[in-house]
């Protein structure tokens, strides 16, 4: 096989400019150019953090070796912020140290190759190494395609779906080793594999809640997530990425170390595969089940939520719910005292408490895949952003993280007390109302989505947190208690009269009661609105569980 297409120069990365042109660059044009650019823009979210990681892989190898005093790695936070803002001050990557770099590992970036391959195993073609066939429409995550289940809806004409030029195919793999799902099955076993084999999870980041930050141009995004000292406190062990591996690891579905560097992390070999293409087309790729590690208190992961395991008190990554807005997880991401952070936000934290932080805007990002059944596809790919005061990134778990932790918790009370009114309105014409609770619950947090973003980008303005939440929760009931009318409003002349009922079906099943021997009483909707209206009156009565 000829070596061709070297990722380092051939255009494959999805960039946009300033003024929204989008154009692909290669890896040198990517880092070396980085200001130039607004963002990567590629087919999908997920697609663009599996692409970044990459990036940052090189630069934190090409960093610790050349920026360090030891040349091996950042011996603690103090060596780590006075690399990073001299780089940052710069406003460039070290440009000589990377060309230097993509010289002596050039032969290791090369998409097709006879012996190394980019993020592929050269040798699963060989005989008695029993991988699976794959069509490339799997390879693409626009289409995800199954040789069991015809999508309904195709990205590209179905005659074609099973074609990817070289740029989509480099794209995809990268993409394919961060998020593939569980469906892969090997035709028979590897004689590559040793022992038993672990069970195939979901590439690495999709275990992750992942959380990024992104700065106004690419430079920037990279910068801000260039995460030199871990919060652990101890250093990291000498950068080590996959392609610099003297052999591609071969063995299947292969339980290892956490690593512990993030050059290593961030290129990951969660699968084993080979690209096959015919007349400069990627037809498909072979395929085995690659690395994995132990996810539970793998703390060098620093892009991702945490969640506390109450049997063994460890933490695992928590992947995002795609329904909820990211200010609705503000608990996870500005945790609360005894939690965990997100390692980037953690490092943000440092720096801004070393110096003035030198970014006047700052976006955190979230990116989730959402799985069917088993894991055995991408049901969902989800994002979300929202910007942040520097206020937050001061001081730790800050009075002001604790305010809008507290908001986000109102929010949550606010749209309680409106699915309750929704259930009463209901109850009184006549129904059980779960399908109305549901959605005025929903409505509530569409309604408040952009005045919470405002507030959150408006926390500068204020001069306590006291005064911040004042003006969030005027807001904010305005808001709500207006709905509230409108509920009513729009109810039926049964629900406006009302009807005697017993207990009510929520009450009925919580006690449980039969229905016969509950309480009787009186709902309609104008009184429904009143109790509703009572417990809106302050944030000490919206808290409050009883009745008026």
């Amino acid at each position: 096989m000829d070596s061709e297409f070297n990722l380092l120069d051939e255009p494959w990365i999805l960039v946009m400019r300033p003024n929204g042109e989008v154009e692909a660059v290669g890896i040198a044009d990517a880092l070396l150019r980085a200001s130039e650019y607004h963002s990567i823009t590629g087919e999908l979210a997920s697609q663009n953090i599996a692409v970044l990681r990459l990036l940052l892989a090189i630069l934190h190898t090409v960093i610790s070796r050349c920026e360090t005093e030891n040349g091996r790695y950042v011996e603690d936070a103090r060596e780590g912020i006075r690399i990073w803002s001299g780089i940052w001050n710069r406003g460039c990557f070290p440009e000589e140290d990377l060309k230097e770099y993509f010289e002596n590992w050039r032969d290791r970036f090369y998409l097709f190759d006879e012996k190394r391959p980019f993020f592929q195993v050269a040798r699963l073609s060989e005989e008695g190494a029993a991988p699976s066939f794959v069509e490339a429409g799997k390879l693409n995550g626009e289409i995800s395609g199954s040789a069991n289940k015809p999508r309904l809806f195709l990205m590209k004409d179905q005659h074609h779906q099973n074609e990817l030029g070289y740029a989509e195919a480099a794209r995809w793999l990268v993409h394919l080793m961060a998020f593939d799902d569980t469906s892969g099955k090997p035709q028979k076993k590897s004689k590559f594999a040793v022992g038993k084999m672990e069970s195939l999870g979901t590439g690495w980041v999709g275990e992750l809640g992942t959380v990024y930050a992104k700065g106004r141009n690419l430079f920037e995004t990279l910068m801000l997530n260039l995460v030199l000292f871990p919060a652990s406190g101890e250093p990291y062990g000498d950068e080590k990425p996959e392609w610099e591996r003297e052999e591609a690891r071969c063995e299947q579905r292969t339980k290892i170390e956490v690593p512990d560097n993030l050059s290593q992390l961030y290129t990951l070999q969660s699968r084993r595969i080979l690209l096959q293409r015919q007349e400069k087309i990627v037809t498909g790729y072979l395929y085995l089940g690659g690395d994995t590690f132990d996810k539970e208190n793998a703390f060098i992961e620093p892009m991702t939520v945490w969640r506390k395991n109450d049997k063994s008190g460890g933490y695992s990554p928590k992947r995002h719910d795609p329904a909820r807005q990211i200010w609705r997880e503000t608990e996870l991401i500005f945790t609360a005292d005894g939690g965990r952070n997100p390692g980037v936000l953690m490092w943000l934290q440092k720096i801004a408490a070393h110096r003035d932080f030198p970014i006047p805007e700052l976006m955190l990002r979230t990116v989730t895949a959402k799985y069917g059944a088993q894991n055995s596809n991408i049901a969902e790919i989800a994002g979300d952003g929202m910007r942040i005061s520097n206020r937050l990134l001061k001081g730790g778990m800050s009075e002001w993280a604790r305010s809008v932790i507290n908001q986000s918790e109102i929010v949550e009370l606010l749209a309680a007390r409106t699915r309750d009114l929704a259930g009463e309105i209901a109850l009184a014409s006549g129904g059980d109302g779960e399908v109305q609770k549901e959605r005025a619950k929903q409505r509530i947090y569409s309604l408040l989505d952009m005045p919470f973003r405002r507030w959150m980008d408006s926390l500068d303005q204020f001069e306590e947190p006291s005064d911040a939440e004042d003006a969030f929760w005027e807001e904010a009931r305005k808001i709500v208690l207006r709905h509230g009318r409108e509920m009513v409003s729009a109810a039926s002349e049964k629900a406006m009269t009302g009807r005697k009922v017993k207990g009510g079906k929520s009450e009925s099943k919580k006690s449980g009661k039969n229905k016969s021997n509950a309480e009787e009483r009186y709902v309609s909707a104008p009184d429904a609105y009143n109790k509703f209206e009572y417990h809106l009156k302050d944030r000490q009565t919206l808290r409050y569980k009883g009745g008026k």
